[in-house]
């Protein structure tokens, strides 16, 4: 049977003239205890469906326990998603709301939208409730509209913006201007009334037998709601991470209904409520964002993340039941997801293609065994970073971002794949090298990372230098020294990471680099076609000095005076000699005036020890190894070698930080020969680096 609604009912001409009265009380503790009863005893919600929205337009129903089709039906120009409401299907159409029965299809109701938007609806079997509204504030207008068996039982217009209502008990549970939920019986007479004074409610809902209400956050209808607050109703609100697409926690009915094809239908929150001691939690203590192809189960309350699921397709519809998530994809395939791993329970074809679904699952099976295992969720996350959808990028980057908040060396491995990946979008390769530069853990797959060189005859590629040089530095990695310095020498390192790499060297004290990066210096000093060269060669320049301090002196005067040394280097070479140069003015100064000081003292003190060198020279240092002169030669001779060199990084007293000897078979006979010498410091008491050949 077909009912058209034209005639405007006045709220007096239905009964219950109190409904939505501005004197009527409201959070009375009585009326909720009341209706809370009533609510306790409301049937089943009715069976798992989904009622699709295919392109013809057609709405069809699926039945999820089997995949089955249930009917198909054309439709005339749908304007919003179809909902799923008691023994009812809902969908506004071209010029009006159309009400469906879920057995056949078959129209049982026709309501002229009079310019307006169906907000939602809401049933409880052969009793559905449904609201029109202009949204906004003043001036609003809206219609409730309440169907019994098939046929119009009220309609009511007013001059208030309408939520999204439901049934449950028998009764009419109404949201209205943003803070009130009112309770009707059938008639339209009003039961209870909530009012909320620090949350805004627009929504009234269904979830198992429950009631539910709220926008930002979710509260149970209960007697508590007599505080009047969220915090006094034991309610939850989510600390909404940045998901891509901004989703909303709930849908805001105040506003338009977005289209069937929007792609708020395909990014949106998808969650379940339950009351546990008295407060509103999430399902499986889980909140689950979908973007497109992706479903992040993340933490009700907290941070983290439990998995990631990837699907082939684009989801359309998704409603969450105890231990998983049931979804519909764009081929109309029907999946169960566990909460728990984030694996395929089952999965079920329709043969139907929609643009977006309405599910109403409670009930539905959850299968059996998982078929797969759950990879771990460094591999979730890396599957889901290297995605090829183009639409995805976004959620690539989150990904990357969750990736770089998890722990162990298994992350950093992912994070270099991701890193050096030439086929990965601009933002989530320098997403992933960004979190590779500030690692903490993982040193060992740093170091890995670091042997591995660009080879055309192994098949190999230069790994990411610069973002492992960095991560060197981040972890204090010393093993990474002579790698980065093997990368310095060769040429298919990447101009860009010449930079990193030579202020890690300096960073990390790499004092068996100043050689290396003195050669660079000669050999590329004239050569800088791009910024990126320039601003390497900039870097090797600023280590030397870190790491010789004056000694570097003679090396850039040189540099300074080549007529080919390059524009890029010049600037910061003059201001390196003249610091360098003001400094060793200073320190002969201060020698001179010690030297006059002894001079012109008393005997004894002219007998005293000769002052401090500006720096340990090679006459000095050779002075110093006098004494052990004779057993270093013979190293040599027992070795059957010439010469040996040696680099000693002494600190400004004299102490021997650590002896580095070449060729190294030569390291255990010399070294401990060095470190018995005097050394004497120097004047500055800074730390410096001497090199020295022994000859036979």
């Amino acid at each position: 049977m077909r009912t058209s609604i034209s005639l405007v009912l006045l709220l007096a001409a239905c009964g219950g003239g109190g409904s939505f009265s501005p004197t009527f009380p409201d959070n009375r503790r009585a009326d909720l205890e009341t209706v809370s009863s009533r609510i306790a005893s409301a049937p089943s919600a009715g069976p798992a469906v989904a009622a699709m929205l295919t392109t013809e337009p057609k709405l069809v129903l699926v039945g999820l326990d089997d995949g089955a089709v249930r009917w198909s039906v054309d439709v005339d120009s749908p304007v919003s998603a179809p909902i799923v409401a008691g023994d009812y299907v809902v969908l506004h159409e071209r010029g009006g709301v159309v009400v469906r029965d879920l057995a056949r299809g078959t129209e049982r109701v026709r309501i002229e939208d009079e310019s307006m938007f169906l907000t939602g609806a809401g049933g409880e079997g052969a009793l559905v409730a449904m609201a029109l509204s202009t949204g906004g504030g003043v001036g609003a207008r809206s219609k409730l509209v309440v169907v019994k068996n098939g046929s119009v039982s009220l309609s009511r217009e007013l001059e208030q913006a309408l939520g999204a209502p439901t049934v449950a008990g028998g009764m009419v549970f109404v949201p209205w201007a943003t803070q009130n939920v009112s309770v009707l019986d059938p008639s339209g007479a009003e039961l209870a009334r909530v009012r909320l004074t620090d949350t805004p409610v627009a929504q009234v809902f269904r979830a198992g037998r429950d009631v539910f209400l709220g926008q930002r956050a979710v509260m149970a209808f209960s007697p508590e709601l007599a505080s009047g607050t969220r915090e006094g109703a034991g309610g939850y609100e989510p600390t909404l991470r940045p998901i891509p697409g901004d989703p909303a926690f709930m849908r805001d009915p105040y506003r338009p209904s977005p289209a069937p094809s929007s792609a708020v239908h395909r990014l949106r929150y998808a969650w379940k409520p339950a009351q546990s001691g008295g407060r509103t939690t999430l399902v499986d203590g889980t909140l689950y964002a979908i973007f497109y192809r992706f479903v992040f189960a993340l933490e009700a309350e907290g941070p983290g993340l439990r998995w990631v699921h990837e699907h082939e397709q684009d989801i359309v519809g998704a409603d969450v039941v105890d231990g998983g998530v049931v979804i519909t994809d764009a081929t109309g395939t029907l999946e169960m997801i566990d909460a728990a791993q984030g694996v395929v329970r089952w999965s079920r074809a329709t043969n139907v293609t929609p643009v977006v679904a309405s599910m109403r699952a409670e009930g539905v099976s959850l299968g059996g065994a998982p078929s797969e295992v759950a990879q771990p969720l460094a591999n979730q996350l890396l599957g889901a970073a290297q995605s090829t959808d183009a639409r995805l990028v976004p959620a690539q980057v989150l990904a990357v971002q969750m990736l770089a908040g998890l722990p162990g060396g298994e992350v950093t491995r992912n994070l270099i794949v991701l890193c050096e990946s030439a086929r990965a979008p601009a933002t989530v390769r320098d997403g992933a090298c960004s979190a590779l530069s500030a690692r903490a853990e993982g040193a060992d797959e740093v170091v890995e990372a670091l042997t591995r060189h660009a080879r055309f005859l192994e098949g190999t590629t230069a790994p990411p230098v610069g973002p492992l040089a960095r991560a060197a530095v981040a972890m204090g990695e010393r093993r990474a020294v002579p790698h980065l310095l093997a990368h310095l020498r060769d040429p298919a390192t990447a101009e860009a990471h010449l930079a990193p790499l030579a202020a890690a060297l300096a960073q990390l004290e790499a004092r068996e680099a100043v050689e290396p990066l003195r050669d660079f210096l000669r050999l590329y000093h004239a050569d800088a076609e791009s910024a990126a060269m320039g601003a390497g060669l900039v870097a090797v320049l600023d280590a030397v000095v870190a790491l010789q301090g004056p000694a570097s002196l003679e090396l850039l005067q040189e540099l300074q005076g080549d007529d080919l040394t390059v524009d890029a280097l010049r600037p910061r070479l003059a201001e390196h000699v003249a610091a360098l140069s003001v400094e060793e003015e200073g320190e002969a100064e201060g020698e001179e005036g010690e030297g006059e000081a002894t001079e012109g003292g008393e005997e004894g003190e002219a007998e005293a020890e000769a002052p401090l060198p500006a720096s340990t020279s090679v006459p000095v240092l050779e002075a110093a190894l006098e004494p052990v002169m004779t057993p270093m030669r013979a190293c040599l001779t027992a070795a059957n070698v010439r010469s040996a060199r040696l680099v000693l990084d002494l600190e400004g007293d004299g102490t021997v930080r650590s002896v580095v000897v070449a060729p190294e078979t030569l390291g255990e006979c010399l070294e401990p020969l060095v470190r018995q010498a005097a050394f004497r410091g120097n004047a500055r008491n800074a730390r410096e680096q001497v090199r020295y050949t022994l000859r036979r």
